[in-house]
């Protein structure tokens, strides 16, 4: 009996996570604060991460006040599209790249901009603020135009140091692009680089979701399958370039799910490859409860209701 006790000990020891080499802050994205609290109660979390619409939708001082009561910090994923129009899984047909793009930089949209900036100077302590991620995709109306692109982060920044609101810290978050080869990443993605001084922390999205009957992308030859996260990782390992200085940039990893059916096998070597690079310092999980549907599956990514994943996840 002491014997089968003391297998059964080591057995559980053996899927344990190992400790990160660096303390990483854990962050969860959902629109649900009775979510939020419930995942709190199970495990530590020090980001409050929620989606943030450019216009119809909550203002940095609403984020703000959220996470003073949750007691951590805010980490807003800023998005320059109407949520009162936007239609989920479409591009909006009134925020297209070149609307908002040239919009925003022009100064067009500078009154709601000074808004945000006036309640985060007032805030004081730091903000995180992902913005407009996932550029380099096509699957946001924000994408496809680098340039314009470019423009549209500086003014922003500017306006928010110019007045002052330097707490703010901006996290440029690119996707990891499985359908692309690295050559072509490396240059795409340099085309949209803002410059260093306009960019605090350098981010990147690391989700593996099964496409039932389809792809992501009619261009990935992959179909959106890899067997585990070493891929995604080597290929976020060519962002740090873009850490350089004299004082290199943290790294987050802004935005992490994985489907359910591959959850066991995914999350261990995930949480190793995070504590193999002491230069990640955040892991932000997408926490969302979907419908099943054809393409992906179960999207029930609720850290809620997945203890295994809240396992990995507890730095």
């Amino acid at each position: 009996m002491k014997r089968i006790v003391l297998v059964l000990a080591l057995a559980a020891a053996a899927v344990m996570p190992a400790a990160a080499s660096a303390h990483v802050m854990f962050g969860l994205s959902t629109e649900s604060p009775q979510t939020f609290r419930t995942v709190q109660s199970q495990m530590p979390v020090q980001l409050w991460s929620p989606f943030v619409g450019w216009k119809g939708a909550n203002g940095f001082e609403t984020v703000t006040r959220q996470a003073a009561s949750f007691h951590v910090k805010p980490f807003i994923s800023w998005e320059t599209w109407d949520a009162r129009t936007r239609v989920a899984g479409a591009r909006n047909p009134k925020s297209t790249s070149g609307l908002w793009n040239t919009s925003i930089a022009d100064g067009k949209q500078d009154k709601y901009l000074a808004e945000q900036v006036k309640a985060a100077r007032a805030y004081r302590k730091v903000i995180y603020v992902r913005f407009d991620h996932e550029f380099n995709g096509n699957w946001y109306p924000w994408a496809g135009n680098a340039k314009g692109y470019v423009k549209m982060w500086r003014h922003v920044v500017n306006a928010f140091h110019k007045h002052g609101a330097t707490n703010v810290k901006f996290i440029w978050s690119p996707n990891l692009n499985t359908y692309e080869t690295d050559a072509v990443f490396d240059t795409r993605i340099a085309t949209y680089w803002p410059g260093s001084k306009y960019v605090d922390i350098i981010g990147a999205t690391v989700t593996r979701v099964q496409v039932q009957g389809g792809t992501l992308n009619p261009n990935d030859p992959n179909n959106g399958y890899y067997q585990g996260p070493s891929w995604f990782f080597q290929r976020l390992d060519r962002l740090y370039k873009y850490r350089a200085g004299a004082h290199p940039k943290p790294f987050w990893i802004t935005e992490a799910l994985v489907d359910l059916e591959e959850m066991p096998a995914w999350m261990p070597p995930f949480r190793a490859e995070v504590n193999a690079r002491p230069w990640i310092k955040a892991v932000n999980w997408l926490s969302t409860t979907g419908p099943q549907t054809p393409s992906f599956g179960s999207m029930n990514w609720s850290l809620a209701d997945q203890p295994l994943a809240r396992q990995y996840l507890t730095f």
